[in-house]
């Protein structure tokens, strides 16, 4: 939540903001404390609960359209980073020759 992570200055303090889902930039929840519940990187939250971490909201068709492009780079990278050990090792174990000329022909 908001309060957890964030102090406002007193005259911009909403106590009602400080309940808001503090989400992270890839629409992932953010942990209370750093290293407590790993698997919250792990959720994804699209709902009108992210315009105050985000600024964007799912409710107005203008914000989805920017919204669904970065959630989609969002959860591409997640995905490609969640495996990242194994798509490096299928790389360096790929052992077919790129390009074959016969004997003959060199």
């Amino acid at each position: 939540m908001w309060r957890d992570h964030h102090t406002p200055p007193l005259e911009t303090a909403s106590e009602t903001m400080g309940y808001d889902t503090l989400i992270e930039e890839d629409f992932c929840f953010t942990e209370r404390e750093p290293g407590s519940a790993p698997w919250l990187h792990h959720i994804i939250c699209f709902y009108v609960g992210t315009k105050p971490s985000i600024g964007l909201s799912v409710r107005s068709t203008s914000s989805i359209r920017h919204a669904v492009p970065k959630l989609t780079r969002a959860l591409a990278r997640s995905l490609l980073l969640g495996d990242t050990e194994r798509h490096v090792s299928a790389l360096l174990d790929f052992d077919l020759p790129h390009l074959v000329i016969p004997e003959g022909e060199r």
